[in-house]
């Protein structure tokens, strides 16, 4: 439900954007001719683990009215001390991307470690115009605070949702189950306790009983 409202919130930012760059003149009521790049990185997992493939997404966008012309992408933002690069490039290069069209590049790394994914922005580089010698740069989204979880909390959460599917919702979280067994167990204690003087009762009625069958039959 998060991706779909940062979607949302992202495309219209976009639209925004391209509207406010299609607005502007000069004196001459001449529209804007150069181009305009925004980029955005996800990643497709809807959990990242620690061992396990992180699918890396960046897409380029042209909100400007001309094409960007010699585009190059480059990440760095995945260090071989924490990431390894299981499947495609950090780096990217197109000769133009159209007026109003998007490019993607898409590569795949592994976490060798749990915590919090902190990747920066990956750099764009680009001409705003086929005539321009000037390049110019700007910066992707960024996927900073992601949790990567252990095989063991991925297990857990695994665990907690089929425990949410089984309660009915009631128990959602680890400390609802904790809070649960704790009250489970010691109604297992009560109920055994209170079987356990039951039994007992039932067997010394019956040794009870059989001391006094034994006691007549001696009288006899």
């Amino acid at each position: 439900m998060a991706s779909i409202k940062f979607d949302r919130v992202f495309i219209l930012a976009l639209v925004l954007f391209a509207g406010v760059c299609t607005a502007q003149y000069d004196e001459d009521d001449t529209e804007l001719t150069e181009a305009h790049l925004i980029a955005r990185k996800t990643i497709a997992e809807k959990v990242s683990v620690s061992g396990e493939n992180a699918t890396v997404t960046i897409q380029i966008f042209n909100a400007g009215s001309s094409a960007a012309h010699g585009v190059s992408l480059k990440d760095t933002t995945f260090p071989s001390t924490y990431y390894d690069l299981v499947e495609g490039a950090f780096s990217a290069a197109w000769a133009k991307i159209g007026a109003g069209s998007n490019v993607s590049h898409t590569f795949v790394v592994k976490p060798k470690n749990a915590g919090m994914m902190m990747s920066g922005p990956a750099v764009v580089t680009y001409r705003p115009s086929d005539d321009s010698d000037e390049e110019q740069a700007m910066l992707s989204t960024s996927i900073i605070g992601r949790p990567v979880l252990s095989m063991v909390q991925k297990y857990v959460s695994l665990a907690l949702q089929l425990g949410r599917y089984i309660s009915l919702g009631v128990l959602k979280t680890q400390g609802d189950w904790t809070v649960f067994g704790g009250v489970g167990a010691v109604l297992f204690i009560l109920f055994g306790t209170n079987s356990s003087i039951l039994r007992y009762n039932e067997w010394r009625k019956e040794r009870m009983s059989k001391s006094a069958t034994d006691e007549l039959l001696k009288d006899e």
